[in-house]
């Protein structure tokens, strides 16, 4: 296999233990196929968590034997990176060329450490920016080098444990992917089964178009049989459960062993990413994306994560003990919702082939998600801060924009779907930022 030259993206020489120099050139020769950048710092919390992770993952002989790692670190000193990077059995960007360890950021999008890239030593392709969370997920390699899969070709081999098989068997319906954890362990996920156990069969007494599949986390045999015989629906083998639920976790960004429901329109477009809180809620067929969500609940909204979109926060602990108060600004939150919702729509009908589907078309992609925070949550509180308030006393609200720069932006006035509306709006003007520019440069003279 000729190999890609790196020399330009990573320059002519890297570090290995003790700073020994070692050519670039030799990036993806003696059989290795793929190339990885790990952007981490000894400073990081998670870093450290994760590298000792990352060190057995690698040194498993069918991972080491195809996979270069190069360390990109944004420690604040070289002689915490030497101490550091001492630890690790791969090469390192030199210290010193921080210059180009910019320039990588930035090539590869890093908005937080660590991150893990993987690249084609053939091409110098990048295959995938979330390598971290497939060695998470992962951790034996199973599935190295993580080709993708579409959910057609996921489901197209399912098998279950009843004489239902395959994707042929979905075809037509609205399909809720069950991924069973241990009720017993959570209320949550209990209420959430026995919710979704309810709306089942609601569905079928109206003779609606809906499936449910089950894809349990339960790690023996005689569990998993367990869990499968306690429902009406489809469960996915035992034997096959692991690989279709790594492919499934990874299409939908979803954490090992934890309960969660995502449920798809007939072409397998999403429409609820984190349809658990809305079957709790009672919502009904088709059970579409909450506009609002407390952050106390989930940390996605609208089908996309508060680190995906710019996010309005609403705070309510102030007046938690008022359910008056709270139902009032709830219902502004969410007529602004729904009315950004309503602006982002596109035109036209998405188009599927047998593998994707096109969603530019007819598919609401909001600019800004919605939050509430009826209850402590530590990430709120620090989020606010960011935005320079201090302690709610009365409800109020912030922008918090985790992928341009982590701004954080305080709404001023009173809580009025029209005064929010153009808190949006001056967001999406970039009035806001101006004005945060403008305060700073004021603090300063």
């Amino acid at each position: 296999m000729t190999a890609f030259d790196f020399t330009e993206l990573l320059g002519s020489t890297l570090h290995s233990k003790g700073n020994a120099e070692v050519a670039t050139t030799t990036l993806g020769t003696n059989g290795k196929e793929y190339i990885a950048l790990y952007f981490t710092a000894s400073w990081c919390p998670p870093c450290r968590a994760f590298t000792p992770v990352l060190i057995d993952y690698y040194l498993q002989p069918h991972i080491q034997e195809k996979l270069d790692v190069v360390v990109v670190s944004s420690d604040r000193e070289e002689s915490a990176h030497d101490e550091y990077f001492a630890k690790m059995p791969w090469l390192s960007l030199p210290y010193v060329d921080r210059d180009r360890k910019k320039v990588l950021a930035e090539t590869f999008e890093v908005k937080g450490i660590p991150t893990f890239v993987l690249i084609s030593a053939a091409t110098g392709q990048v295959i995938t920016k979330e390598l971290r969370f497939f060695v998470e997920k992962d951790p034996k390699g199973h599935f190295f080098p993580y080709p993708e899969k579409s959910i057609r070709t996921v489901l197209s081999k399912v098998v279950t444990t009843t004489t239902t098989t395959g994707h042929e068997s979905f075809s037509g319906k609205t399909l809720a992917l069950y991924f069973d954890g241990n009720p017993a362990s959570s209320k949550s996920s209990q209420e959430t089964k026995d919710a979704l156990l309810s709306a089942y069969q609601e569905t079928k007494e109206t003779a609606l178009a809906f499936e449910v599949l089950q894809i349990s986390w339960e790690q023996t045999a005689a569990n998993h049989a367990t869990h499968a015989a306690q429902v009406p629906w489809p469960t996915v083998a035992f034997d096959e459960k692991f690989d279709t639920a790594f492919h499934l976790a990874r299409l939908y960004n979803l954490s090992y062993n934890q309960p969660a429901i995502v449920i798809l329109d007939p072409a397998r477009n999403i429409i609820n990413k984190d349809a658990a809180g809305a079957i709790r809620k009672g919502h009904k067929f088709p059970f579409s994306a909450l506009k609002v969500v407390d952050l106390n609940e989930s940390s996605i909204s609208n089908n996309y994560s508060i680190w995906e979109k710019p996010a309005v926060i609403v705070y309510l602990e102030s007046v938690a003990g008022d359910a008056e108060k709270v139902e009032a600004v709830e219902r502004v939150v969410n007529a602004v919702a729904e009315r950004i919702h309503e602006a982002s729509v596109t035109g036209g009908a998405p188009v599927c082939t047998d593998e994707s589907c096109d969603i530019g078309g007819g598919v609401a992609e909001p600019d800004v998600i919605f939050f509430t925070v009826k209850a402590k949550h530590e990430g709120a509180r620090w989020y606010r801060q960011s935005a320079g308030l201090g302690d709610e006393v009365a409800p109020d609200a912030i922008l918090y924009d985790f992928n341009k720069g982590r701004n954080a932006f305080p709404f001023r006035g009173e809580l009025t779907e029209d005064n929010l509306v153009q808190f949006v709006q001056d967001f999406k003007t970039g009035k806001l930022l101006q004005l945060k520019e403008q305060e700073a440069k004021e603090e300063k003279l």
